[in-house]
């Protein structure tokens, strides 16, 4: 109790006591029954409109200046916390997309200085999330030149997350009807390898070099674990780029990556695309034998990444066609 509510309470003592005592005292002195209960109820009604005034009303002066404090803030208070959510959202915008631009950052440079199976993973899940890579066609070339074999990589999203590889689609392989789309390689007879926890990258990519040998793929001299992991990286970068509007030109390519050519060029869902301009082919057609190199690439970058293309169109354009056919059949 404050100091004034005790004030409040010794002014309401200060006349209910004398009162009462005067009441009292008449009706000690013999005053009628009537008489002394008309003055017992004058007092009684004195005595509530005082304790209403002395103790009640700073009660309800209270509740009436919070009811209109309330009302004043339900006026004001959307208005300016509108204007500091808006500035906080704004803010917490440039924060994720820099958290996230940061995180494919962190998880390219991983892959180029400890490139582990946890750390291929996590590239992969990235790109799932982020809708970076073809989940079902991605694959890197193992060199430099044209005609070195491709690795194709296929994640199960399960609780294990196995990861696949193989020279060969590893979704398809050679027989579509084996397959499910969402449950991987069939454990008989897998098309690639399984790259478990247990198995280091020189594990891995020993296993690759027999599969090789294996399957009868000629160049295999020319195949580099190394260099397919660079490209992974590479690949990862430069489809958050266009992705998310951090390259020089903007977010340009119409398909998902299906294959990083080069620093320029990729083959995508769409075509062939560049990873730089707005210069696009679609896969169904081939690219005219007199288009010269777009302006602003370069002419090496540009034709190598044609020659690749059309080594490579028929092939990616059946391999669509006939998930398209698989998924039709199994819906």
């Amino acid at each position: 109790m404050d100091e004034k509510q005790r004030r409040r309470w010794w002014l309401f003592l200060s006349v209910a006591i004398p009162v009462s005592l005067l009441a009292g005292g008449a009706v000690v002195q013999g005053l009628s029954t009537m008489t002394a209960s008309a003055v017992m109820l004058s007092v009684s009604s004195s005595l509530l409109v005082l304790m209403i005034g002395v103790i009640f009303e700073p009660h309800l002066a209270r509740r009436i200046r919070d009811s209109a404090r309330d009302a004043v803030r339900e006026e004001t208070e959307p208005l300016a916390q509108r204007i500091l959510s808006l500035e906080e959202l704004a803010e917490e915008q440039v924060r994720q997309r820099r958290d996230v631009r940061d995180n494919v950052a962190g998880i390219a440079r991983r892959l180029r200085s400890e490139p582990t199976r946890n750390v291929v993973v996590e590239a992969f899940c990235k790109a799932d999330e982020l809708g970076l890579f073809d989940p079902h066609f991605f694959r890197v070339r193992t060199a430099t030149e044209i005609d070195s074999p491709e690795l194709f990589f296929y994640l199960e999203h399960t609780v294990d997350s196995r990861l696949w590889l193989g020279f060969r689609s590893v979704l398809y392989g050679t027989d579509p009807s084996q397959w499910d789309l969402w449950d991987g390689p069939p454990m008989k007879d897998p098309v690639g390898i399984e790259w478990n926890e247990i198995q280091s990258t020189a594990d891995i990519m020993r296993l690759l070099e027999v599969d090789l040998l294996a399957s009868g793929i000629e160049y295999r001299s020319e195949f580099s674990f190394a260099h397919a992991l660079r490209m992974l990286a590479a690949s990862l970068e430069a489809s958050f780029a266009v992705r998310a509007g951090d390259s020089e030109s903007g977010p340009r390519i119409r398909g998902t990556i299906v294959c990083m050519i080069n620093d320029d060029w990729a083959i995508t869902t769409y075509g062939l695309e560049s990873l730089r301009s707005g210069c696009s082919y679609p896969l169904e057609e081939k690219v005219p034998d007199d288009s010269s190199c777009p302006s602003g690439h370069s002419s090496s970058l540009w034709e190598e990444a044609l020659a690749y293309f059309e080594k490579q169109r028929e092939g990616v354009t059946a391999l669509i066609d006939e998930r398209s056919l698989f998924e039709i059949a199994n819906s």
